[in-house]
């Protein structure tokens, strides 16, 4: 993800984990609040908690970037955290893909 679709600094996490909206799944645990910019900043967290080994958790990671990607929610102004618990590790694919659609299903075409 190019860097200016990451959330960055921690001033913005402040405002965000303050003023966003909170939505929990068996997967995610994902905050959302408006920007005043033309596109989305991402920040996929994906702690050493949910699993010891890099590989797993970077997948996971890029499969959710990717994912955002394709669905053109980095075109929307939104800033985005999206936390990983541990089912996300383990999960299929297609699982993963369903929840973020019925997350973001309202921000998609």
């Amino acid at each position: 993800m190019k860097k200016h679709y990451r959330l960055g600094s921690s001033q913005d996490f402040k405002v965000l984990f303050r003023k966003g909206k909170r939505i929990e799944t068996p997967l995610f645990r994902i905050t959302i609040l408006s920007n005043r910019l033309s596109h989305a900043r991402i920040a996929l967290i994906a702690p050493r908690a949910i699993e010891k080994r890099a590989v797993l958790r970077n997948r996971l990671r890029r499969r959710t970037s990717e994912w955002l990607r394709r669905n053109a929610i980095l075109g929307l102004p939104l800033d985005i955290a999206i936390f990983f618990k541990r089912d996300a590790i383990g999960a299929p694919r297609r699982k993963l893909y369903e929840e973020l659609r019925k997350i973001f299903g309202e921000y998609i075409n």
